[in-house]
């Protein structure tokens, strides 16, 4: 798997890994540096890929802790979850 399509798989199973779930980050990482040192990617932009799942992940979560924050000390939903 080379060109965008590779770039995309790095970024998605890279937030997999930062969000908890169980996937398979540091193998991600390996295949990518194996690719890039190939020339087949780009190092530049697989690091990136990954820099922009850990932001994404980060994101993630600090969404979920407030949501669950805000259930916690009221006990009711809270406005966004009321309404989607």
């Amino acid at each position: 798997m080379t060109g965008t399509g590779a770039y995309l798989a790095i970024f998605l199973l890279m937030t997999l890994a930062f969000i908890g779930i169980p996937a398979v980050g540091p193998a991600v990482v390996g295949w990518a540096a194996v690719l890039a040192s190939q020339g087949e990617l780009n190092i530049v932009l697989v690091l990136i890929a990954a820099g922009c799942a850990v932001l994404a992940a980060r994101y993630y979560r600090r969404r979920r802790a407030r949501r669950f924050a805000g259930r916690a000390s009221t006990g009711r939903p809270t406005a966004g979850e009321a309404s989607g």
